[in-house]
């Protein structure tokens, strides 16, 4: 296993828990010698690893939009699709005339499936299919001469790069000793041999000239490229390699990678799951707004080789909301989906003596929307109102100038269960009292929308249908269970019956009981779940309103609002008494009791209480102390004998909100 990840995982049972026990003699020598034998061979221990588990933050590195010029720095890998500058190692100026401009520019440190357009300061260059250095790669034409045909920017500027760019590209497959004479023609002092210096054999490089034009070019050129990643990326269905945004398959990529991943063997990534996930990211899911369907899960960004092996996986793991367990010395890569219970297990193979069951998160962990980025490959929008259309023209046919927006974080629809998805009530904003906590996710390598969209769902669901939690301490009956298995469990002391439950991790250990002798048991952390946490409805179906998938100008949720803030719940149920009391020489002490049902409100810090003699004017009441709101009862002084007052009490919270007034009335003796 890389040291990469060691800290990361639970690699099995503790190994001075063994050795103390084999010293005891007698039935623990038997258990200890059984434990060995089970840890060593099946070796069940294992941890559900989520994005932040895996490192202790998440990478901020998105590798350079724009081309730098640093011949020995780190350069890019991309997985799926993504737009880059690249790392320029070589530059030069020729020509007798009008200078050219010489650029060698290392795209990917891998094989690349195809390079799909070139952009010079945001204009897309077009090409002469039938130049020198044109090629066609996986159905892509890219590369030559620039045409002499006339285009138009993204700012509605004209443009013809005839004549003034040429371009031809290499893509990590050439072989050794492979030169481009176009380059070395043009500049003899790049290398004609060895594939030039720098070395770029394996990379994915370019060779760029550009002519001076100060009309075209004023100064140094902006370049980007989108290209199609990484194509050799290992898929157990077929044993073959080749490009794949497939999700699961290049986590597990990452994973085998010597230079820049975890470096970990084929032979220890579990390939039957690797299968099952990879068929669940090739399932196909309908989006309203493509008006198609989608892969379910994939991957699509860039890092550069100089990125930990942590940080890549940490950023990769929320495109799937995915997992991984290092289990028995194998990785396992689970996306998110239901696979239905995989064992049943009932009260007589819990060997806990009471289950201590926490049924809720803590407040401020209890989530009700989720907010957040995804990377959009085209801007959608210029101003509110969304006054241009996808191909960025407006209504008086002029274009927005998008192309520094484009590829770039986007925010994409609230995902709550409100009004604005079809649901009549907010569950979770009820619940919450009407406070809007928001969790904020940024998928950096999610390019769809929709695809945002549910995996927003999908965590906002984890964390509301997901809050309880116990560990549960289980015969050898559980030694096949492992991380993110499902299971049912009957449970009579707390009411379960097929209760579903998530295993998040896994500890087998020997255990001493009271009475009797050592035994083997594994303790299986869990965690409530269920399958419609994994369900999607992205438009509406007979009989329903509800619309999981809403488009990039919908509205947000639940617009923040003081109204929201300030929606404090009343107590109720005021009920006011006399209190008199005859005190010592025959004095007499008039007092009101009052009392009253506490308010449904978690966050009442204090109840403050009024009174008035019926009657008065309503301007005249009188503050009575406040109480602490786990209190639901106090007296009211001073008050007249024989009197009849109206008492009135309201909720306060610690931000100063209160609720309405609820008021009682009650006489003195």
């Amino acid at each position: 296993m890389s040291k990469a990840l060691q800290g990361a995982a639970i690699l099995g049972v503790d190994a001075a828990l063994v050795a103390g026990a084999a010293f005891t003699g007698g039935a623990d020598f038997a258990v200890a010698f059984m434990a060995t034998k089970l840890f060593t061979t099946i070796a069940v221990a294992g941890a559900a690893l989520e994005a932040g588990a895996i490192a202790s933050a998440l990478t901020q590195n998105r590798a350079m939009g724009i081309t730098i010029r640093q011949p020995a720095a780190s350069r890019n890998f991309v997985y799926g699709s993504a737009r880059i500058g690249g790392t320029s190692i070589f530059e030069s100026t020729t020509g007798s005339g009008p200078a050219q401009r010489n650029y060698v520019i290392v795209l990917a440190d891998h094989p690349c499936q195809a390079i799909v357009n070139l952009y010079l300061d945001g204009r897309q260059i077009f090409w002469d299919p039938g130049s020198d250095g044109n090629t066609t790669r996986n159905g892509i034409n890219f590369g030559g001469n620039a045409d002499g045909n006339d285009h138009v920017d993204e700012g509605g500027n004209k443009y013809n790069m005839g004549g003034l760019v040429f371009c031809t590209a290499r893509y990590g497959d050439q072989l050794p000793g492979d030169v481009m004479g176009e380059l070395t023609a043009n500049d003899p002092r790049w290398a004609a041999s060895a594939q030039g210096s720098p070395y770029v054999g394996g990379c994915t490089y370019v060779y760029l000239k550009i002519e001076a034009d100060a009309s075209m070019f004023p100064s140094d050129p902006e370049i980007r490229f989108t290209i199609q990643g990484k194509n050799d990326i290992w898929d157990p269905r077929t044993g073959t390699t080749g490009y794949s945004e497939n999700w699961a398959l290049c986590v597990a990529d990452v994973l085998q990678n010597v230079e820049y991943g975890v470096g970990e063997s084929l032979a220890n990534i579990n390939t039957a799951q690797l299968i099952a996930a990879a068929n669940v990211c090739d399932e196909q899911v309908f989006s309203a707004t493509a008006g198609m369907n989608e892969s379910r899960y994939t991957v699509n960004g860039q890092w550069d080789t100089g990125a930990s092996p942590e940080n890549i996986l940490d950023s990769m793991m929320p495109a799937a909301q995915g997992r991984l367990s290092y289990i028995g010395g194998e990785w396992f890569v689970f996306p998110a989906y239901y696979p239905g219970p995989s064992f049943t297990f009932n009260e007589g193979d819990i060997l806990n003596t009471s289950i201590a069951w926490t049924g809720a998160r803590k407040i401020r962990e209890r989530y009700n929307r989720v907010r957040g980025t995804f990377i959009a490959p085209r801007f959608p929008f210029a101003v509110a109102g969304n006054l241009y259309d996808s191909n960025g023209f407006g209504p008086d046919g002029t274009r927005a100038n998008l192309f520094g927006l484009e590829w770039m974080p986007e925010s994409f629809p609230d995902y709550a269960q409100d009004a604005f998805h079809g649901y009549a009530v907010d569950p979770w904003l009820t619940a919450d009292q009407g406070i809007e906590r928001v969790m904020n996710l940024d998928f950096k390598c999610t390019i769809s929308l929709a695809t945002a969209q549910r995996l927003a769902k999908i965590a906002l669901l984890r964390n509301r249908l997901g809050a309880g939690s116990t560990t549960l301490t289980l015969s050898l009956a559980a030694f096949q269970a492992i991380p993110c298995d499902v299971i049912q469990v009957n449970y009579a002391p707390l009411g379960w019956t097929n209760k579903l439950l998530e295993i998040i991790g896994v500890t087998p250990r020997v255990d001493y009981p009271d009475e009797g002798p050592p035994r083997i048991v594994i303790d299986l952390a869990v965690q409530e779940t269920s399958p419609e946490i994994y369900e999607w409805q992205p438009a509406p179906i007979s009989g329903s309103t509800i619309e999981d998938e809403l488009t990039i100008n919908d509205l947000p949720t639940v617009p923040f609002t003081p109204a929201s803030i300030y929606s404090v719940a009343a107590p109720s149920n005021v009920v006011v008494t006399d209190a008199s009391a005859s005190l010592a020489l025959g004095v007499h002490q008039p007092l009101l009791s009052v009392t009253w049902t506490a308010a449904p409100d978690a966050f009442v810090s204090q109840y403050q209480i009024q009174y008035q003699k019926v009657g008065s004017p309503a301007t005249s009441w009188l503050s009575a102390a406040s109480v602490d709101g786990s209190t639901t009862m106090a007296f009211v002084a001073p008050v007249s004998s024989g009197t009849t007052y109206n008492v009135r009490v309201r909720t306060l919270r610690s931000s100063g909100a209160t609720s309405a007034w609820v008021t009682g009335t009650g006489s003195t003796s």
